[in-house]
């Protein structure tokens, strides 16, 4: 399945701004393994829908870990 979403927020500024489109591919024949600097957009229980850089995976627990590029974020 694919979804279109528009970004709210400047987290990845400059990559992506306010009012940007992204194209999300949900179909698993789409995906591939997760690499340092993808962009992963994903649900958060506090704060909804997110669009943030993957840093790196910890270990045995499988803990993702995510960052934006402005340094607000």
């Amino acid at each position: 399945m694919i979804r279109i979403i528009s970004v709210t927020g400047d987290s990845l500024t400059p990559e992506l701004e306010q009012g940007d489109f992204v194209v999300i591919a949900t179909n698993p024949l789409f995906l591939r393994k997760i690499k340092t600097g993808d962009v992963l957009v994903f649900e958060h229980e506090q704060y909804g829908t997110m669009i943030k850089n993957f840093s790196h995976c910890e270990g045995q627990r499988n803990k993702l870990y995510v960052t934006g590029t402005h340094h607000h974020s």
